[in-house]
């Protein structure tokens, strides 16, 4: 190596070196402010905690309730707050610690009763997404400073944790993250938010449900909701003090919706309020849309409504049973028999099953012939090029050349 070129290798070395140097005093620089920063904030965040103030303000606005009526709105606050230092009752140095630590604990709970996820939205209530909101959007941005000062990467997600709470999904990344995400995940951050929450609220079937459309999961929840409440009514006992016909209602896999009559003679039972088609069948669910759909569910779980199974007496059934029968004696009702396939009788693909060592021995069979063939092949090219060279060593022996391109010899 030249003289020159050890010479810029040494002259860039030590300019990396201070490179390097400087880049250190930085970030113990920087260090060292967000030590302070977070110091700061923590001391802060002390003083603004709950005070024996907070906790006696709160205790006594719930003993003098009754002056609402006298100071609306924020007046009322001010009413307290005068009435204390009137009455001279926060005089904490003469405070015992028990009084001291109960003002303190009421406080803390009235703080904690203040922090929801708001609730969902229903026929009568709007939507509210609680303080929870505000909590985490002020964790997103002291994530974001944290981002810009250190140069950390960051997820964060924000689901609810009970149906009844009406928080919105919510996510914030950094860009390198969120690339990250999207880019191994092969889905939208959005989108994975949506499973997470489904997840959260109703387990492995909650995450299934996450990828079934609004319309698609309306009819899952009625088809549950009138099984359930035909098993119920199965096992009930009727008006008249009838037994039921079944004990354990898990005998009812299904709901025959085509087979009405059927339910009715099986269970001692009737639906109330249900639509019925011309053909006396229950009108499938999956023919209606997510209004009708929620609408009767929310119905049928309704238990001051009569929407649903309801056990019938036994004169009642009785009569029903009869009427059906001289219906299909007279041929006023066609009963519906199932349509016989046009391959019925036949074996299909995917019924046909195979012994596994009649299979196993088949393979072996014809294994064996490969190998045989192929050694009888291998055998005759020996031959013929084994006699090819006897006729070359020896020219008095003819050579023929049959039809089939073999060469024998003569």
């Amino acid at each position: 190596m030249s003289k020159s070129t050890t010479a810029v290798c040494a002259a860039e070395k030590a300019k990396r070196k201070a490179r390097d140097e400087v880049r250190v005093k930085i970030a113990a620089a920087a260090y060292e402010i967000e030590e302070a920063l977070h110091n700061l904030i923590e001391s802060k965040a002390t003083e603004l905690g709950a005070t024996v103030w907070n906790g006696l303000v709160h205790i006594k606005s719930k003993e003098w309730a009754d002056k609402k009526a006298d100071y609306q709105g924020s007046a009322f606050i001010g009413y307290i707050v005068e009435r204390i230092h009137k009455d001279n009752l926060y005089d904490i140095d003469n405070m015992s610690q028990e009084e001291k630590d109960s003002y303190l604990k009421a406080a803390r709970q009235s703080r904690a009763a203040k922090l929801n996820a708001g609730t969902a939205k229903t026929s009568t209530d709007q939507l509210v997404q609680g303080s929870v909101k505000t909590e985490a959007s002020a964790m997103m941005q002291r994530l974001d400073y944290l981002h810009l000062n250190t140069a950390i990467e960051f997820i964060l997600f924000v689901v609810k944790g009970r149906p009844q709470d009406g928080l919105v999904g919510m996510y914030h990344t950094s860009p390198k993250a969120r690339t990250f995400m999207e880019s191994h995940l092969s889905l939208p951050i959005g989108h994975f938010v949506e499973l997470m929450q489904g997840s959260v609220l109703g387990g492995a079937a909650g995450l299934l449900g996450s990828h079934q459309n609004p319309t698609q999961m309306a009819k899952t929840e009625l088809r549950q909701t009138f099984l359930k409440s035909l098993r119920e009514a199965a096992v009930s006992v009727g008006k008249d003090g009838s037994a039921p016909m079944i004990s354990d209602p898990l005998e009812i896999s299904m709901v025959e919706y085509k087979n009405y009559v059927n339910i009715i003679r099986q269970y001692k039972v009737e639906m109330v309020g249900w639509p019925i088609d011309s053909n006396g069948s229950l009108v499938d669910p999956g023919t209606m849309g997510l209004a009708k759909l929620r609408t009767f569910t929310k119905l049928i779980n309704d238990p001051n409504s009569d929407y649903g199974f309801r056990r019938i007496s036994n004169a009642d059934w009785e009569a029903r049973c009869r009427k059906y029968d001289e219906g299909i004696a007279t041929g006023s009702i066609k009963v519906s028999t199932r349509k016989v396939r046009s391959d019925s009788g036949k074996k299909r693909k995917g019924t046909e099953v195979i012994d596994a060592i009649e299979l196993a021995q088949s393979m072996a069979n014809q294994k064996k012939k490969h190998d045989e063939k192929t050694k009888k092949s291998n055998k005759a090219k020996y031959r013929s090029k084994k006699g090819l060279k006897k006729s070359q060593d020896n020219p008095d022996i003819p050579i023929a050349e049959p039809p089939n391109g073999d060469i024998v010899e003569g």
